[in-house]
């Protein structure tokens, strides 16, 4: 075969053999985003799938035969359902809803997983050095090595995924200083900052990120504090009203007291991430349509004065 006066040699066919099927199904730890386990997942996977014969179908370095090789073509598809069925039961069930396990060939849902968790930014490194130094060894573990494990494997992916700079490592002590007494803050700011549109792989722009998110929710507490140390005043004033105290409102969803789920802004709320004042800004505006717009004070009806009528006023005494 000649092309530009130059001898070019045909290419190779690569004969598709049908595979046999797996001696043993994936064994490691599944992928899971909340575990934060690309890199050492992605290894475990490479081997599996190197001793199985099917690291090609992984890679996507098979090509896929024409359909005119009837043979080649059904082959392929076969040793390609095998890969893709393995390399689905190696993901976390959370992960099957990011790649379309009807269609998607092996080396596809790979790549998706790839841009999915390679590249999960600073966010992934706090939360793995902040796991890794609140990992506790007691006497009461059952399992020693294996936290030891755990945690040389977090510090080591932590490293992996980039520099460990001056403000990923504050960042990391803010988020490992919230104690038990925040869980939702903690949360907050793991979803927050894992959400790529929340702020950019710059890792210097986490801390400010961080620390705005820790400082509104300092803002809610001390808001709370005053108004339930104000109300408390104002009901010892009151006193009982008919021999009944007005119940204090409390929150269905955060449990806080002085206001109600409509207008929680903490996670689950309906208000969940907003601030404080868009808060109390709906609740004024619902109150205002409630009362028409705002506070009416309810028309009082005008007597007459007694000497200007014709008759006596009736009497309540027999």
């Amino acid at each position: 075969m000649t092309k530009g006066g130059e001898e070019t040699q045909p290419p190779i066919k690569i004969k598709i053999t049908r595979h046999r099927g797996v001696s043993a199904h994936f064994s490691g730890t599944k992928l899971s985003r909340s575990a934060g386990n690309w890199n050492s997942w992605d290894q475990a996977v490479a081997i599996y799938f190197r001793t199985q014969t099917l690291l090609g179908y992984l890679r996507g370095t098979i090509p896929c035969p024409d359909a005119s090789d009837e043979e080649g073509y059904a082959n392929w598809m076969h040793n390609n359902d095998i890969a893709a069925g393995e390399i689905l039961t190696a993901l976390d069930v959370d992960e099957h809803g990011y790649v379309d396990a009807d269609n998607d060939t092996c080396a596809a849902i790979y790549n998706k997983m790839k841009a999915r968790h390679a590249n999960e930014g600073p966010i992934k490194q706090i939360n793995l050095i902040s796991d890794a130094l609140s990992s506790r060894i007691n006497k009461s573990d059952k399992d020693i090595v294996g936290k030891v494990q755990k945690i040389c494997t977090n510090i080591r992916d932590a490293f992996q995924m980039g520099s460990i700079t001056q403000d990923l490592l504050t960042s990391t002590a803010l988020l490992y200083a919230i104690s038990d007494d925040f869980p939702h803050l903690r949360t907050m700011i793991v979803r927050d900052l894992s959400e790529p549109r929340a702020v950019s792989t710059d890792p210097h722009e986490y801390l400010p990120a961080i620390r705005n998110l820790i400082e509104r929710e300092a803002t809610l507490k001390r808001d709370l504090d005053s108004r339930g140390s104000n109300s408390d005043s104002a009901m010892v004033a009151q006193g009982n009203r008919g021999g009944k105290t007005r119940p204090t409102v409390v929150c269905d969803n955060c449990r806080g007291q002085f206001h109600i789920k409509k207008y929680c802004i903490r996670p689950g709320g309906d208000m969940e991430g907003q601030t404080l004042e868009a808060s109390k800004a709906k609740k004024q505006a619902d109150y205002a349509a409630r009362n028409g717009g705002g506070k009416q004070k309810v028309p009082v009806p005008s007597l007459p004065h007694p000497n200007s009528l014709d008759s006596p006023l009736p009497t309540l005494l027999n």
